[in-house]
């Protein structure tokens, strides 16, 4: 773990930075400002409510952060607390004078670390119980599969989480006799892929027989999982 690094001054201000594998943080505090805050860190809810935490305290707060922010918000979160509380003990020096200090350090980084436990949480309980993941919806993707061309039925459609921030899918495709499986297979990954960023996939793609294309109902295997998607309506 990084131990951040800062810069003491006479003034109430702080420069303090930490970089980690997954951030690199930089904070920039002025406890005697005016109440000016300029906070990049790719979050923009947080974002705002760090600009209104110095707009009220009246003292200028200056936040940059990069992070995995395509894997999850917590490192972000976590790191961002622990180094502004870091530069408010530097800010504020001996403290003299100030009884409730070391509580209002607690409190801001307790609800901080509160927000990254239950991202945290939440994305631990989809892998755990193979959930679809968090904006993607196993209906919307088997029915935008079954339009593509020479696609008859999709069945079987799975999507779940293999670890915090690698989605998989996994289906079985039915296409018209004398299509070449192949090709559908690479227009439909391509397809997952730039729509769905969806880059794990398995897709067991066969001919259909001519039965279900005449009734358009019929599913191609008797013990199919799940709805099963056609050009015609179909229950979800």
């Amino acid at each position: 773990m990084a131990k951040p690094t800062a810069k003491k001054s006479s003034s109430r201000t702080a420069s303090v930075q930490r970089t980690t594998k997954e951030t690199d943080v930089r904070v920039l505090l002025n406890l005697d400002g005016t109440g000016r805050g300029k906070v990049s860190i790719g979050l923009p809810f947080l974002e705002h409510m760090l600009e209104l935490f110095a707009k009220h305290g009246l003292f200028d707060l200056e936040i940059k952060c990069k992070g995995d922010l395509e894997i999850d918000d917590h490192h972000s979160v976590e790191d961002i607390a622990i180094t502004l509380g870091q530069a408010l003990v530097e800010a504020l020096g001996q403290k003299e004078g100030i009884t409730v200090f070391r509580s209002l350090i607690w409190l801001i980084v307790v609800v901080l670390m509160v927000k990254a436990g239950v991202g945290l949480v939440r994305e631990s309980g989809r892998i755990l119980l193979e959930a679809a993941p968090a904006g993607l919806h196993p209906d919307m993707i088997g029915d935008a599969l079954v339009t593509s061309d020479g696609v008859v039925e999709v069945h079987d459609l799975h999507v779940w989480t293999i670890t915090s921030g690698q989605p998989a899918l996994s289906a079985h495709v039915l296409v018209e006799p004398g299509r070449d499986c192949h090709q559908i297979r690479n227009h439909l990954e391509s397809l997952l892929r730039e729509d769905y960023q969806l880059t794990h996939t398995t897709l067991q793609v066969d001919h259909a027989g001519s039965d279900l294309l005449r009734i358009g109902e019929t599913v191609h295997c008797e013990d199919a999982h799940g709805p099963a998607h056609t050009n015609a309506e179909h229950r979800h």
